[in-house]
């Protein structure tokens, strides 16, 4: 069996995403990979999956070692599932949120920042500028 070596920068992102589900969420990322079948944590270690994939250059195999040994085919499920989430916004109001808020601080990202970017970016049209400011305020908190 061939197991990937994780490259430096993808465990950056690795302990990058720890640190920021426990901020986040409250919760620790032994709770995410343990074995357990409670809904909510499934639901986050199925975001934690799809932004590694996003992320980082790590194979379907190494997410899954990384994951306290769970297979391929689980973490393609995993992948498959938040674009499901995806493709029907209205029907995963709160896992999409919790993806988006994971994803932009992982970014490095805050509201304040992001506003300032729009404000003063030339390749935006002034037209649309002040709508996607509100979308930046309905989405990150």
């Amino acid at each position: 069996m061939r197991v990937r070596v994780i490259i430096k920068n993808d465990q950056n992102f690795l302990d990058k995403i720890e640190t920021v589900l426990l901020e986040q969420t409250g919760l620790k990322m032994q709770v995410i990979r343990n074995k357990t079948r409670v809904r909510e944590i499934v639901r986050i270690r199925c975001i934690i999956a799809y932004l590694i994939k996003k992320n980082t250059t790590m194979t379907l195999l190494s997410i899954g070692n990384y994951f306290n040994g769970k297979d391929h085919s689980s973490i393609i499920h995993m992948l498959n599932t938040v674009e499901d989430w995806k493709s029907q916004p209205k029907a995963w109001v709160k896992e999409l949120s919790i993806l988006n808020d994971l994803d932009i601080a992982l970014k490095g990202y805050n509201k304040n920042d992001l506003i300032n970017w729009v404000n003063t970016s030339d390749e935006i049209p002034e037209t649309i500028k002040n709508t996607i400011i509100n979308k930046i305020h309905t989405f990150i908190s």
